[in-house]
């Protein structure tokens, strides 16, 4: 009886809140680690595609992967893609621009491939295409595609594709095959960027300058206190890399070091939200009129109390969050919430979301790993009471695979982790915003985060 009332608990109180958060994959076995569940090939004569157990993605913890081996493709119109075995729509979920992305190995160096976006429509099917990325050695590579305004009920696919007789008799591997609406390289580790448009030309990965195209440095107070950034392998929160800023001499708490996300929109580097956004395909303006925008980041530097903080831009409004000392040589996660009114704002169609990194500390290098955005519809007028019971707490990434975090607790909290049944599986204690909770050693499947004995959430562990 006591776990009957537990999960009654449960599940009360996870109906309260819609959400939909950054790490959302809309192919929800794109690890492959089911097998090929929901894939398959285009033509088997043209592509085979086979589960691979021992050439598999050494930085995102994989034990499998896809092993792609393209046919006698004699023509240049033959071709073979890997895709989804159906068209999907992304129905429940957000209007805006997408981006697709995949780990990549080619098993020699000097191979082809392409990805293509393909939207069903009424008198035919519309296909775009990205340029040839012909891969330079035999690494695992991430590379990412953006599509912008695909309607969420719009019937997408997203696909790797081979076509022609340069294409031919190849082998490749693929791994963590990815769908989100998000921000651009948040974990650091792209080695090709594209977008699904224009006429395809040949380009090689990895690509060279990519941090220098992704990111930019900024003035503060008419100087520029950035003395160098780019991608580095010398420190990383996970994966294989971080992005590392190197402060000047001078720089202080009124002459900052600043870097943020390129003003690109070609290649669409800045993440976008619509005008009068849903959240996970809601749009329940009366009861919830604002939305609420959380940017989390694990971040690290060399010098002692090193100090960060960031302004969240959305629209162009600021949003500061609190300055914070680093200890030495420690990841820290630096989380900030930014709350803004559904309606559109003032002569703006989408909403860009900046994201502005600040560095106070002089002669400092920092790191910045596994950045974040989610987002959670909201009322400030209910939300501001101090009642556990009745400040919406946020579980995220949404489903998990190795971490979740919260959002919405101000003070120590004691979460525990129950499973569908009501048995507890985990603990952990809380301190902040956005502290990682390690949850790797669970089974995929249901399970609910209790905070303090009161508020449950759930969320799904992949």
């Amino acid at each position: 009886m006591k776990q009957l009332c537990l999960l009654t608990l449960l599940l009360i109180t996870t109906s309260l809140f819609a959400q939909n958060t950054s790490t959302n994959n809309f192919y929800p076995n794109g690890d492959f680690e089911d097998g090929l569940t929901g894939f398959n090939t285009s033509s088997a004569a043209n592509l085979s595609a086979a589960i691979e157990t021992t050439e598999v993605n050494p930085y995102t913890g994989s034990t499998k992967s896809v092993k792609l081996i393209s046919g006698n493709l004699t023509s240049a119109t033959q071709a073979g893609s890997f895709k989804p075995t159906a068209f999907s729509q992304l129905s429940g979920v957000d209007e805006g621009n997408y981006r697709f992305s995949f780990w990549v190995k080619s098993a020699v160096a000097d191979q082809i491939l392409q990805a293509q976006f393909v939207a069903e429509n009424t008198g035919g099917n519309t296909f775009v295409k990205t340029n040839i990325m012909k891969f330079t050695d035999t690494d695992w590579h991430k590379v990412s595609f953006a599509r912008s305004n695909v309607p969420g009920d719009k019937a997408v696919q997203f696909r790797i594709l081979f076509i022609g007789p340069d294409a031919a008799n190849q082998t490749f591997y693929i791994d963590d095959l990815n769908v989100c609406f998000c921000p651009l390289d948040t974990d650091m580790e792209l080695s090709y960027n594209d977008t699904f448009r224009g006429t395809p030309v040949v380009v090689n990965v990895p690509q060279s300058g990519l941090d220098a195209l992704n990111w930019a440095s900024t003035n503060a107070d008419g100087t520029n206190q950035v003395a160098s950034y780019g991608y580095s392998d010398s420190e990383k929160y996970e994966g294989r890399r971080s992005l590392k800023v190197t402060t000047n001499a001078t720089t202080n708490a009124t002459k900052k070091g600043i870097i943020n996300s390129k003003d690109n929109s070609t290649k669409e580097i800045r993440f976008e939200t619509p005008e009068l956004p849903t959240v996970g395909g809601s749009s329940d303006v009366t009861n919830y009129p604002e939305i609420k925008y959380t940017f989390s980041m694990k971040v690290r530097s060399n010098v002692p109390n090193a100090e960060i903080n960031v302004n969240y831009k959305i629209g162009g409004v600021n949003k500061f969050g609190n300055l914070t000392k680093l200890d030495q040589n420690v990841w820290k996660t630096f989380t900030i919430s930014h709350i803004v009114p559904r309606q559109t704002i003032t002569g703006k169609t989408n909403w860009v979301h900046l994201p502005t990194l600040q560095m106070n500390t002089a002669n400092a290098d920092y790191y910045f790993d596994d950045m974040n955005i989610s987002w959670v519809e909201w009322n400030s007028t209910t939300a501001g009471i101090n009642d556990v019971e009745s400040t919406p707490i946020l579980v995220y990434p949404n489903p998990a695979k190795q971490f979740i975090m919260l959002d919405g607790i101000n003070q120590t909290a004691i979460v525990d982790v129950f499973n569908i049944t009501g048995q507890r599986v985990k603990s952990f204690s809380v301190e902040t915003n956005g502290e990682q909770m390690d949850i790797r050693d669970l089974n995929p499947g249901v399970y609910f985060a209790r905070v303090n004995d009161v508020k449950a959430i759930k969320f799904i562990k992949k």
